[in-house]
């Protein structure tokens, strides 16, 4: 029986694994989590040094660890190469994992942490076992205590969380490596574990943990296969799984972790077509969005998420595809497949009662499949390497190594002065990020004032610039609603947009948003700019280029041209719209307004009567069937449409201002004059409306 574990020994020997939770801080951005990551990694390879005493003569290199090295120095010129390389090197803030540091500092812990010699198995058993008590009962009590909930962990990092710990400790179970009172407490613990997995039934994850639990049996020998699928625990396990279900069924999945990410489909798709333009070391990390966009499928336009642009695709395997290229993506599928030969190798050199192996070996196999139907966090990036490095370790000290190490004969004074280049190297970088981990913690306000102070210490994140022009442009919308408009602010906020979204642009030319952002100010305000449709069309057009797929944009486009009377450019692009998308109303709609204007109004009618049977009560599609109504002659037809539009959007002042048109035409003056007035109170500085009023009142 095993000595019970102390607090103390906890944290003198086990701080390790403390950044699990401490990296899910919520009061912390992702790039506070990327800056305490730089800090505690390095901090903990001085440390290995320091312990084990640096030789520097010869280096012994694994397989595995040559194939670590090669790909993060293929991830390192795939970054250096990028057309965004800041956002290639430190990432995206606001969107997980996507920094090349992390990934190097995460799989540096991985080698180092698995060669240091420091790691005591047993006592990292209860301190993994413990972290994942504190992990449920903590999530359980913050669900109903929001106010304390300063370690944030999204559903997908749970299951895989929870998976890999019921996995990692089924064998245990029936070994020696816990106490009786471990045991207890832990049988309790999987049962409620097990439960809340089969309760959200993520099934690609679900799929994975089955397939492990399956090669963990498979690899038990009999007597360990007895105990564990014995009549008492098969029957626990089918009701608690039976009792999930029954809770699921019929219940609308609130979790939405599928939706988080692009679907498998699409993603082998912009994956493939991305390798016919960048093959070799891709566009850099943190690029999917630009991918995305640029090689989005036509098919994502009828999903129910048709309009989300994605950041990430299925799998970090689909990301480093297009980001990393094909060199780099090769070497990390070798390295996977590398270590599944590893462990189908160890099958049949399994110790009876090596139970610590079993475990590990089954985590193994969830963990090194998890790259290829999950994207990565930080979180799960820890996991990740973590139990990889504990794995490596434990094969290290045991006689289950497979293939001996290359001896590699270096020149110490060499190896000496490279080592201490890239100390030197880090703190300076260290030193240097302060700047973004303040720039990052200004922006978690998003005012203006924030937002420049943002930018004033970190000018090369686009996003800052993306949200300050947003701000600007909205400034310059609500100083147009006042009635005493100062026309100097809103053409300050306009220009002040412009040049923030400019910025955005220079920094990455490659992404839709910037382009996007330009079109709108311009289009919002065509009326205060010279050329503004033109400038407009100008901007969308280069964001269509960048995002071909987009029926909006093309939408947008061809709105624009018919603001401009050209009517055939507007046809053109209404109709390349609903080749994107047959069901976008919004384009039929505009293919009606052209008809309208060139004189087929009775095409439009029964255009607009198909189109409102698919929509159901629009204000606009009934305000366009009384305006064709109304050029046929049919004036009584199109009151009443004009007064349908109304009733479905009172403040619709083309509708108000069409039906006194009509009812004047109809002789009725009175109601006629009743409606221009409402008009004019919507737009009280129209000079026609306020003469045609003021004639009708004296008639």
């Amino acid at each position: 029986m095993k000595k019970n574990f102390n607090l103390k020994n906890i944290f003198k020997e086990g701080t390790f694994l403390i950044p699990l939770f401490f990296l899910g801080l919520s009061f912390g951005t992702d790039f506070f989590k990327f800056f305490l990551i730089s800090l505690f990694l390095p901090i903990f390879v001085f440390y290995v040094f320091k312990k084990q005493g640096l030789h520097l003569k010869k280096i012994k290199l694994y397989t595995h660890e040559r194939l670590i090295s090669l790909f993060l120095l293929l991830l390192f010129f795939s970054s250096l190469l990028s057309d965004n390389i800041f956002s290639s090197f430190f990432g995206d803030f606001q969107n997980h994992l996507s920094s090349f540091f992390v990934i190097f500092f995460s799989f540096l812990f991985l080698v180092v942490f698995s060669r240091s010699g420091i790691i005591n198995h047993e006592k990292s058993i209860k301190i993994t076992l413990y972290s994942a008590y504190f992990l449920l009962v903590y999530k359980i009590i913050s669900s109903f205590f929001p106010v304390i909930e300063y370690f944030y962990f999204n559903t997908e990092e749970l299951l895989i969380i929870f998976s890999v710990v019921i996995l990692f400790f089924t064998p245990l179970f029936y070994s020696e490596h816990l106490s009786s009172s471990d045991k207890k407490y832990l049988k309790i613990f999987l049962a409620i574990v097990f439960f809340l997995i089969s309760l959200v039934l993520y099934k690609p994850l679900f799929i994975l943990f089955l397939v492990a639990f399956s090669f963990q049996f498979y690899i038990f020998h009999k007597d360990q296969k007895k105990k564990v699928l014995s009549k008492k625990n098969i029957l626990l396990v089918s009701l608690i799984f039976l009792f999930a279900l029954f809770l699921s069924f019929g219940s609308e999945n609130s979790f939405n972790i599928k939706d988080r990410n692009l679907d498998l489909r699409s993603s082998a798709k912009i994956s493939g077509s991305s390798i016919k333009s960048d093959f070799l070391f891709g566009a850099g990390l943190g690029s999917y969005s630009e991918y995305f966009s640029l090689h989005r499928p036509a098919d994502l336009n009828y999903s129910s998420d048709w309009q989300k642009r994605y950041k990430k695709s299925f799998s970090f395997f689909f990301d480093l595809i297009p980001e990393t290229g094909t060199l780099a993506t090769v070497s990390f599928l070798v390295f996977s497949v590398y270590i599944l030969y590893i462990l189908f190798s160890l099958v049949k050199k399994t110790h009876k009662d090596d139970y610590l192996l079993s475990s590990l070996m089954g985590a193994s196999l969830f963990l090194i499949l998890l790259p290829f139907i999950s994207t990565f966090s930080y979180i799960t990036l820890f996991v990740y390497c973590s139990f990889l490095a504990f794995f490596f370790s434990y094969l290290y000290r045991g006689e289950y190594l497979l293939l001996k190490p290359q001896v590699l004969n270096v020149k110490a004074n060499f190896l000496q002065f490279v080592f201490f280049t890239l100390v030197f190297a880090w703190l300076f970088l260290f030193a240097y990020n302060v700047k973004y981990l303040i720039a990052d913690s200004y922006s978690s306000n998003p005012d203006k004032d924030s937002l420049l102070k943002a930018v004033k210490y970190n000018d090369h994140f686009e996003e800052y610039y993306l949200s300050l022009s947003k701000i600007y442009l909205n400034n310059a919308k609500l100083e147009l609603q006042k009635s005493n408009k100062d026309y100097s602010l809103i053409a300050q906020n306009i220009d002040n947009s412009k040049k923030m979204a400019e910025k955005a642009l220079e920094i990455n030319s490659k992404s839709v948003i910037p382009f996007e952002s330009f079109g709108i100010i311009y289009r919002d305000f065509s009326n205060y700019a010279n050329d503004g449709e033109e400038l407009a069309i100008g901007a969308l057009s280069s964001a269509l280029a960048l995002e071909p797929s987009n029926p909006v944009l093309a939408t947008e486009i061809a709105k624009l041209y018919l603001a401009l009377s050209q009517n055939d450019e507007a046809l053109k692009y209404f109709n390349k719209a609903l080749s994107l998308k047959s069901d976008y109303h919004e384009a039929s709609l505009g293919v009606a307004q052209v008809m309208i204007r060139n004189n087929n109004n009775v095409e439009a009618i029964d255009l607009l009567e198909s189109l409102l049977g698919k929509t159901g009560n629009n204000s606009q599609i009934y305000f366009e069937q009384g305006r064709a109504l109304f050029n046929i002659g049919k004036n009584e037809q199109a009151i009443e449409r004009f007064e349908k539009s109304i009733l479905f959007d009172p403040q619709n002042s083309n509708s108000l201002y069409s039906l006194a048109i009509a009812l004047e035409k109809k002789g009725d003056k009175l109601t006629a004059l009743k409606y221009y007035k409402k008009v004019l109170d919507l737009n009280p500085t129209n000079i026609e409306l306020i003469k045609k009023v003021k004639d009708l009142e004296q008639k």
